[in-house]
């Protein structure tokens, strides 16, 4: 009776345990979770992590610094530039000059000291110039645009890593989910072992050792449940960070009612890498272009609009402004010396060069890559099958061996040892199924939502 009584309080203790977890883990979100993002789907996330990322924001910004550029690239072809000046001039002590005193009726050969001009000269003048043929500028509106579909493209990459990110997170939560269904399912199957042991003990049939042994294998099983809930919030904090929700925003996880993804094509088509090598290799070749461009001469208009006041008086008085004008065509040649313009010319070409030979390694690596992807999708497909054919086979095998112990064909060990090939069997076969969901997910990503 004293060991039934020790039984019954342990099995008291482990099922408060094992509702305590099923309350954590598995429960509908409690009012205050609800205030918190809750996603069901992986595309849930996804929208969440496209509208709130910092990934996302930054490459918002990035995008709209790159139509700037292309503006600015755009209107740099007149190049329209001048400046606006004000000087206001006080000849205190104006220069004296020495004129022969006939003119002003006095003896020949002799000389009077004459100042000229005025004190106070205001000048204020606009000298604007824009340019009508200008190479260089022309060739970098090329050079703006290969930049802005650079970084769209570079964007799509850091968009899709994200996505795939969050797909591996999001398949381990689920994973995770589904081995702790699984094993609080098989805590009953452990409470029940534990009971047929504890009525052969007090039979007379079984030994003490058989009683040990039975308790240990639901504890060790009470205690795998705790790791999983550990490892559910671990994953559920990856998901945060990946979601950039701050502070002590919650994220719950909705149950799923479906979970299978469905794909047009089993094949793996992506060329965004290859894009991106490609647009560097044209940005290069701008850039190198509009160098070069910039040794041939440029022609420019050029006006000036002056207005000038000249008094004795004070200075800014009232006296009238009297205005010039002019305009004209400036021919600007750069002249050989100009070392800064040859050196980058070399260096753009080497890039040029690199960015070429990085290009061509590209596309044969993004074509192995869209070839590992099938092949991990394929083996993954037949994991899962097998671990599902491997977990009823074991599920059967517990069945069978835990009718010999009842018929006292096989000793507790062996049946405990098929319990545990059981549970670990179907935990693998949950494992396996969401390793084939994540595979999918990546060939998703591949395939559509990101070729544009």
């Amino acid at each position: 009776m004293k060991v039934k009584i020790e039984m019954m309080k342990r099995g008291q203790m482990g099922r408060c345990l094992l509702l305590l977890i099923g309350l954590l883990g598995l429960q509908t979100p409690t009012v205050a979770q609800v205030q918190g993002f809750q996603f069901g789907a992986l595309d849930d996330l996804w929208a969440y992590a496209d509208a709130h990322s910092a990934i996302a924001q930054g490459a918002a910004v990035q995008t709209e610094l790159a139509r700037l550029q292309s503006v600015a690239a755009i209107a740099n072809t007149v190049n329209l530039r001048g400046a606006a000046s004000l000087s206001i001039t006080d000849n205190y002590a104006l220069p004296v000059n020495f004129l022969p005193a006939e003119i002003f009726g006095g003896p020949a050969g002799t000389f009077r000291q004459v100042t000229f001009g005025q004190q106070y000269v205001n000048l204020a003048s606009i000298t604007p110039q824009l340019d009508i043929i200008n190479p260089s500028t022309w060739a970098r509106v090329g050079s703006a645009r290969a930049s802005a579909e650079l970084t769209e493209v570079t964007n799509l990459l850091n968009r899709r890593t994200l996505h795939e990110n969050i797909a591996t997170a999001y398949c381990n939560l689920r994973s995770v989910e589904a081995q702790q269904k699984y094993a609080h399912d098989n805590i009953a199957n452990a409470d029940t072992i534990v009971a047929i042991v504890t009525r052969r003990y007090d039979a007379g049939i079984a030994r003490r050792q058989d009683l040990n042994n039975a308790l240990v294998n639901r504890a060790n099983l009470f205690d795998f449940a705790a790791q999983l809930q550990t490892r559910r919030a671990q994953h559920l904090l990856s998901l945060q960070g990946l979601l950039g929700i701050q502070g002590d925003g919650l994220l719950t996880a909705k149950p799923l009612a479906t979970r299978k993804m469905v794909l047009e094509s089993t094949a793996a088509t992506s060329h965004l890498q290859q894009r991106q090598a490609m647009l560097q290799v044209q940005l290069q070749r701008a850039e190198l272009l509009a160098n070069r461009l910039a040794f041939l001469p440029t022609v420019s208009v050029v006006a000036g609009f002056n207005w000038q006041q000249n008094s004795n008086e004070a200075v800014l008085n009232s006296a009238d402004w009297i205005g010039s004008r002019f305009i004209g065509l400036k021919l600007s040649v750069p002249l050989p010396t100009e070392t800064k313009l040859w050196s980058q010319a070399e260096e753009f070409r080497i890039n040029l060069k690199m960015k070429e030979i990085n290009a061509s390694q590209m596309a044969l690596q993004e074509s192995i890559q869209n070839k590992q992807l099938d092949l991990e999708l394929e083996r993954a497909e037949q994991a899962f099958a097998t671990a599902a054919s491997v977990a009823d086979l074991k599920e059967e095998n517990y069945r069978l061996n835990n009718d010999n112990y009842l018929e006292g064909i096989i000793s507790l060990d062996q049946m405990l040892t098929a319990f545990t090939d059981w549970l670990n069997a179907g935990l693998s076969r949950e494992n396996a199924a969401w390793n084939f969901e994540l595979q999918l997910a990546k060939l998703k990503l591949n395939q559509s939502i990101l070729q544009k």
